[in-house]
């Protein structure tokens, strides 16, 4: 059964709110890399990395969320595909890419203190990954599967 009308502008309502929230952050994002606004000292993060992920994903999902609520799918399903693809480009990056890479694990549970070790490069990247693997194939799956139904 399908969604009453009312619960469909409710959801375009929803996705236009909240598609703008995600692409301030992804202005705030970008804002603080660019030197427009603050960076806390403890930021080792690559400024340009950042960049890409400020625009390539917040600004994107929140454009792509903002348009879908506008009703403009088409443009809004493109926007989505440019956040996707940089987001799982972010994990190959972290896993296979150039650099010195610091990991940290944390153990605990709700009956012990959370304890914080330095985990290895090796295991770190190789947590990254599979995680990175992982969603290559889905994407893959995805464009196989939507070139077999012309979408």
């Amino acid at each position: 059964m399908r969604g009453s009308p009312s619960g469909s502008k409710i959801l375009r309502a929803g996705a236009a709110i909240f598609g703008a929230v995600c692409a301030g952050m992804g202005l705030v994002v970008l804002a603080s890399v660019s030197g427009c606004l603050p960076t806390p000292k403890s930021f080792t993060f690559p400024k340009q990395v950042m960049a890409i992920l400020g625009a390539g994903v917040f600004v994107s999902a929140g454009l792509g969320m903002l348009l879908f609520g506008l009703g403009a799918k088409a443009a809004a399903a493109r926007l989505g595909v440019i956040a996707l693809l940089v987001f799982v480009v972010t994990f190959n990056w972290i896993a296979f890419g150039p650099g010195e890479r610091n990991f940290t694990r944390k153990i605990g549970s709700r009956f012990t203190q959370t304890r914080t070790f330095q985990a290895s490069e090796i295991e770190g990247r190789a947590v990254f990954g599979i995680v990175a693997g992982v969603m290559d194939l889905l994407v893959i799956y995805g464009l196989i599967k939507a070139k077999r139904h012309k979408i």
